[in-house]
């Protein structure tokens, strides 16, 4: 008798999986899960929900080689770990220099990417021969919703509608709504492809995978590369500045940024030279 091939779990059904786990496996909350039946696909032939329960690799494995019972699964299911608490896992960035990648920006050595009313929000820089990232997520109302400490990243309790872990293709994606991508984040030969929606005192920045759009569609940055700055964006919002790639005590500016700034529907500059403010002493 021909064996019948198994066909891949649907995507929605995978969602509904990782949201009834709390997004990590239902026995110890580590978010790199796998998609495990209960009752095997060859007796079953069901890839429902009802069917499916988030294991990491090695509760999965054991699982297989029945170290739990299909009812004590059951139950875990029904009262996963991470259920109340919020999803942590810390990851490791190689490479010798920071880099990072924000939509079509290259920022090199430069290691805050936001700073926003004197807060950075999002830097990567190198602390002991260790490259470490920092990022803060707000919403638009100032609630701490995730956020990336010394490269442990932490989604808060009941905060996040959906999130996707590989720990070895070192991919990351927290959603809070079906369609609003709250970060996206890739590291890959020492690279940390860095896309999100950042708010902070009501302000907002997006990068998406093309530009980084700051404020109200004020400004717009693709095609930059900042080599050896601090600053890529600073943002000021009780003067209403805006400061692209600042650097310690340096008051030339010598390489023209694409920009492409705008009031309401009419475009100002698409490219133009901008100094860079020192934000040490204040001169340009």
């Amino acid at each position: 008798m021909k064996k019948r091939k198994r066909p891949p779990i649907l995507e929605p059904n995978k969602r509904i999986v990782r949201q009834v786990a709390f997004f990590g496996c239902v026995i110890c909350g580590n978010p790199l899960i796998e998609y495990a039946h209960i009752i095997p696909y060859e007796k079953s032939h069901n890839n429902e929900p009802e069917n499916l329960v988030a294991l990491c690799p090695n509760n999965h494995t054991e699982y297989d080689l029945g170290a739990f019972s299909e009812a004590e699964i059951r139950n875990y299911k029904a009262n996963p770990f991470n259920r109340g608490r919020d999803i942590k896992k810390t990851f490791n960035i190689l490479g010798s220099t920071p880099v990072i990648e924000a939509g079509t920006n290259i920022c090199n050595n430069t290691p805050v990417l936001l700073v926003i009313d004197d807060k950075n929000i999002v830097t990567l820089q190198k602390e002991n021969n260790q490259l470490t990232l920092n990022a803060l997520f707000y919403d638009s109302s100032d609630k701490l919703v995730a956020y990336i400490k010394n490269n442990e990243w932490c989604a808060l309790n009941n905060k996040a509608w959906d999130i996707t872990y590989q720990t070895i293709a070192k991919n990351l994606t927290i959603r809070t709504k079906s369609r609003d991508i709250l970060l996206k984040l890739k590291i890959s030969k020492g690279v940390v492809h860095f896309s999100g929606r950042l708010y902070y005192h009501g302000y907002k920045v997006i990068i998406s995978p093309n530009r980084i759009a700051v404020g109200n569609n004020v400004c717009f940055l693709y095609g930059c590369r900042f080599t050896n700055l601090v600053t890529v964006v600073a943002v000021n919002t009780n003067k209403g500045s805006i400061v692209i790639g600042s650097s310690v005590h340096e008051h030339i500016s010598k390489t023209p940024l694409i920009l492409y700034l705008r009031q309401g529907k009419y475009p100002l500059y698409t490219s133009f030279f901008v100094q860079r403010g020192c934000k040490f002493c204040g001169k340009f």
